[in-house]
């Protein structure tokens, strides 16, 4: 079945390999050539050229295939397609086409059969055979394949035809060597399975104990969760507290300031109040001096009137005087008349002498009568006088009893504006304690926000703590679990080296140790899934802290903001306080002021006779029941 070297064009080839096959080493010793793989065949158009197709046999496919963690029916049907392919194009390209096992040429000498005839085909591409280190096959991995393809007679058979259509070659990949390798690996594969059961019980606990941890910690990130859900929401009713209390200190500065607009009016109106106060302290000033002038007047007037009463009842007892001289004249006249008519009777010579005294008495009758005429007409006199002076004392009477009035008015309506002022002073100071209640409370629930931020942050530092001795610890028990892993590892590449050195086994003994192969790889994903399981705790855990920190920073900003608003209120206070002062101030000088129009009033009421007139004795008693209520 070896081609003559006759037949053989001395041209350039080209080369094509299969799956499994090593490129790399195959370009390597075949120093100067370039392979490509085998799906980029196309049909031959030059059947003058040769074809080189590099190909593994089934039962090293097989063991390359599962080394690299292939499955072991995917590996013979994925060969058994690529040996039809290679058999069809053998069959149509017969002449052209040279079929050639990998081992040949990674092995064979340039002086072996085959490999002299590939050297010759493929001509001025080769200079030379490179040497390469061969790698060695795993003798449980190649006894398993051997077996795998006996037990199946379609495989078998294509590789007996491929062998036969191809290049001519020694297979050696099974010796007595490989036998003595293998049964000292099925000694130690029994070391190891005893130590591998060691490790599984030793895996077992250690995953029991992972397990148990992992729900605890799983258990305790419910309850994070749970918290850090009440946080959110104790936050929520803090942040819509603030909020409250945001709208509440708006409608206090609008409050306060329409109380400021108040302010400003009181005072304006009591900048106005003081004037007036200051106008009826001047009016009050020119009363009294009207007053003062018409007391002196009135003074003046009664003394007038005192000396005309004295005129008047001497007159009157000077007019007494004349008519009871005059009575007494004319009873003497009577008397004297009585004695003449008695002495006419008796002597006609003395009536003309008692003619003469009747004359004289007449003459001074009438000098009487005069006299007293005078007298009544100065009496009239007087009583016109006494009735002009009784006019202008009933004048001046009403005119002070009309300035008295109007000072009563005038002091009633300060008294009112000041108990107005006063009542409405009461009303500002009552709304102001109650805004600093108001204040007071607020005060307290910031302060109580702060206490249960305080609480709030002291929880949070102790979950960060607990966060990170959770971490640590898991760190640890992760640490562990390398460390068991990699003990692990290590046993495992003891048990493939024990393995390597094993020689022959039987198939019962070879699918034992596919089975702890298995189950060791079982373990590595078990251990693959730990550490997944793991990594996402340890994601967890930092997305935890991610809520914590960023939690901590919402409470830091609620912090800053609830100090701000507190800041604000004292300021406030402090306004309100300097307020109240002024105001307070405000009030006892007006009160001072008070007093003072109240005891210059009294001293002008004090400084009056209380005899003078009916009308000012009802004013005063009227001021004294207007003063009373406020004593």
């Amino acid at each position: 079945m070896t081609p003559k070297k006759s037949q053989t064009p001395p041209i350039s080839a080209k080369g094509f390999y299969a799956s499994q096959v090593r490129a790399d080493l195959c370009e390597q010793r075949l120093d100067g050539t370039s392979l490509r793989p085998l799906s980029q065949f196309e049909a031959l158009t030059d059947e003058s050229q040769i074809t080189v197709f590099i190909y593994n046999c089934a039962e090293r496919f097989l063991v390359n295939s599962l080394a690299e963690g292939g499955r072991l029916d995917s590996a013979l049907a994925q060969w058994g397609e690529e040996a039809k392919v290679l058999l069809g194009i053998k069959k149509k390209f017969r002449r052209s086409v040279l079929l050639v096992d990998e081992e040949m040429v990674l092995a064979a000498d340039a002086a072996a059969p085959g490999m002299s005839t590939l050297l010759s085909a493929l001509g001025n591409g080769v200079s030379s055979l490179t040497e390469v280190g061969k790698p060695a096959a795993d003798p449980l991995l190649m006894s398993l394949a051997i077996q795998t393809v006996r037990c199946t007679p379609e495989v078998e058979t294509l590789n007996f035809e491929l062998e036969a259509i191809a290049l001519p070659h020694e297979r050696n990949f099974f010796t007595l060597e490989t036998a003595r390798r293998g049964f000292g690996a099925f000694q130690k594969a029994r070391q190891a399975e005893t130590d591998l059961k060691a490790v599984q019980s030793k895996y077992s606990q250690l995953s029991a104990a992972l397990d148990e941890e992992s729900d605890l910690l799983q258990a305790h990130i419910s309850e994070l969760e749970a918290s850090l859900r009440d946080t959110m929401e104790e936050v929520h009713v803090h942040s819509e507290a603030e909020t409250s209390l945001s709208f509440q200190l708006v409608g206090q500065i609008a409050d306060a300031q329409k109380n400021q607009a108040e302010r400003s009016v009181l005072l304006d109106h009591l900048g106005e109040v003081t004037l007036e106060v200051a106008q009826a302290r001047a009016t009050l000033t020119s009363q009294d001096e009207a007053i003062s002038l018409m007391n002196s007047a009135l003074v003046s007037e009664r003394s007038k009137f005192s000396k005309a009463e004295k005129r008047r009842r001497q007159v009157a007892l000077e007019l007494a005087a004349s008519q009871e001289s005059l009575q007494l004249v004319l009873r003497e006249a009577d008397a004297k008349a009585k004695d003449d008519a008695e002495a006419l009777r008796a002597s006609e010579a003395t009536s003309a002498s008692l003619r003469k005294e009747l004359d004289t008495a007449a003459k001074r009758l009438s000098t009487v009568e005069a006299k007293a005429k005078d007298d009544a007409e100065a009496l009239r006199a007087s009583e016109a006088t006494s009735a002009s002076l009784r006019k202008e004392l009933d004048t001046a009477a009403k005119r002070l009893s009309t300035v008295e009035a109007k000072a009563k008015d005038d002091a009633e309506a300060l008294l009112s504006e000041r108990d107005l002022l006063l009542a409405h002073l009461t009303e500002l100071a009552q709304e102001l304690e109650q805004k600093l209640d108001v204040i007071a409370g607020k005060e307290a629930e910031l302060k109580k926000a702060d206490e249960a931020l305080s609480l709030e942050k002291h929880t949070l530092s102790e979950v960060h703590e607990r966060y990170q001795s959770l971490g640590r610890e898991m760190s640890r028990k992760l640490d562990l679990a390398n460390k068991s892993l990699q003990s692990m590892q290590q046993d495992m590449v003891k048990l493939q080296a024990a393995v390597a050195q094993g020689e022959a086994l039987s198939a019962s003994q070879r699918a034992e140790i596919e089975a702890k192969t298995v189950s060791l790889f079982e373990l590595d994903q078990a251990l693959a899934e730990l550490t997944k399981g793991q990594g996402r705790l340890s994601s967890q855990l930092a997305e935890s802290e991610q809520k914590v920190a960023s939690l901590q920073a919402a409470w830091t900003e609620r912090s800053r903001t609830a100090q701000a608003l507190h800041d604000k209120l004292e300021a406030e206070r402090s306004q309100w306080h300097e307020k109240l002062h002024q105001a307070a101030q405000r009030e006892q000088y007006l009160s001072q002021q008070l007093n003072l129009i109240t005891g210059e009033y009294d001293k002008l009421i004090g400084s009056r006779s209380w005899q003078v007139t009916e009308p000012l004795r009802s004013a005063n008693v009227l001021l004294a029941k207007i003063k009373k209520p406020k004593k």
